[in-house]
């Protein structure tokens, strides 16, 4: 399940809510920073790099 949340994140969020016995208070934690890094990695990719590669 780890390496699932490593390679593919949303597949390893999903495993993650369905099938580990985690606290709440983790899961929802997790799956927040999860979120806020995909956000700002997406935010900051298609500002910063993408526009100097083409």
């Amino acid at each position: 399940m780890l390496a699932a949340g490593y390679v593919f994140p949303p597949l390893g969020m999903y495993l993650m809510w369905r099938y580990r016995a985690w606290p709440p208070w983790l899961k929802g934690g997790v799956t927040v920073a999860g979120s806020v890094l995909a956000i700002v990695s997406s935010y900051i990719s298609g500002r910063y790099i993408w526009p100097h590669v083409f």
